[in-house]
């Protein structure tokens, strides 16, 4: 798609409403300014609102040249047990507060963007003079909105009539074409895909604080392995992990197990992998546009459903039953002694083909 400016050379402007933090995960805040990045190239001036959640990472705004509007939460410890609803750490009036402070601090705002699941219509319905876009994973709540984005596999098989207040006035863009990754790893996709042929290197990364142990789960399987003595295996897992000392322990007793705290660009360490073990999130589509077969591990309630339809259809091998961190040292041990390459490869083959980039969304805005 050729990168347009807004007419007149008048930059619309962005506000997005997004967290991360140990409650909430990075994913969300990584897929915006993921997202603000295209938007910049097309013209569009970004701005963000995030709450200062334990452990966020709301630093990544300012790396970025973005500008941040920050303001701490009202009940400041939220772990993951804390109903998505009261994720935002505050009341739907402290939120309205918060977005309009932001609004007024920029001066003028074109776009309100939400990436949040503690936000709804509540909070929504107090903007109707600006163009509200929904991006939503579950269609679990209520929206009031003019577009939704929903990159999931399932996003087609859900319900939203219900959902969106003003359903015949609301623009959606459903399904993996609209995926929301670093450019980076379109850059590198293949024309064609390329089907692994021998297994040397597996990578695995199950989110950036891995909440089920699963690093520590494959590692102890793949040193019991079969494969163990002819494959090196690279695990990324953040230093602050609970766990973090005990993995690197535990991989200092091979010689072909690395562990990596962090990686600068992930499109190019799991473009270098032949197979990748990781979570069912945005991660999936990651691995899928550039052929790398995945096999997966359901971490969070909200993969459920998506990463059991992508199962069924071939496009992921899934460990585990549908109950959150289900997998166990065994299964991942099944997996590393009895690996079928040919089936895996297929996967990759079938999910690739869906991957298209598709930002043509942009231009509606």
């Amino acid at each position: 798609m050729a990168i347009s400016k807004n007419s007149l050379g008048k930059k619309k402007t962005v506000l997005m409403r997004v967290d991360s933090g140990q409650h909430v995960g990075m994913g969300h805040m990584y897929r915006c300014i993921h997202l603000a990045k295209a938007m910049e190239l097309r013209g569009f001036k970004v701005s963000f609102a995030c709450r200062s959640h334990k452990d966020n990472i709301n630093n990544l705004v300012s790396k970025n040249n973005f500008c941040l509007f920050e303001r701490e939460p009202d009940h400041f410890y939220l772990d993951k047990n804390v109903e998505p609803a009261n994720w935002t750490g505050g009341s739907a009036e402290s939120e309205v507060d918060f977005i309009r402070d932001s609004i007024k601090k920029m001066g003028q705002v074109d776009i309100l963007l939400f990436d949040h699941y503690g936000i709804d219509y509540r909070v929504e319905e107090s903007f109707s003079d600006h163009k509200r876009f929904v991006i939503d994973d579950l269609a679990k709540v209520d929206h009031q909105c003019e577009y939704v984005l929903n990159q999931n596999y399932y996003a087609k098989f859900l319900d939203y009539t219900k959902k969106i207040n003003n359903y015949d006035q609301c623009q959606f863009f459903f399904g993996p074409e609209y995926a929301i990754l670093n450019q980076d790893f379109f850059n590198l996709r293949d024309l064609q895909f390329d089907p692994i042929k021998q297994i040397n290197t597996v990578s695995s990364f199950f989110g950036g604080y891995d909440v089920t142990g699963e690093s520590k789960k494959v590692i102890q399987a793949f040193i019991s392995s079969k494969i163990s003595d002819q494959v090196h295996l690279n695990i990324i897992l953040s230093k602050n992990h609970r766990d973090f000392q005990k993995v690197s322990d535990l991989a200092n007793s091979a010689s072909n197990i690395s562990v990596l705290n962090f990686v600068e660009h992930m499109a190019r360490l799991i473009k270098g992998s032949d197979v990748f073990l990781g979570a069912c999130g945005t991660s999936t589509y990651e691995r899928a546009v550039l052929g790398v077969p995945s096999v997966c591990a359901i971490v969070a309630d909200n993969q459920v459903e998506n990463a059991l339809l992508m199962a069924k259809n071939s496009l992921i091998k899934l460990l585990g039953s549908r109950e959150v961190g289900s997998t166990t040292v065994d299964s991942w041990l099944d997996f590393f002694d009895d690996i079928d390459l040919s089936q895996l490869n297929e996967n990759a083959r079938t999910f690739f083909r869906l991957l298209k980039q598709n930002s043509s969304y942009l231009s509606n805005l």
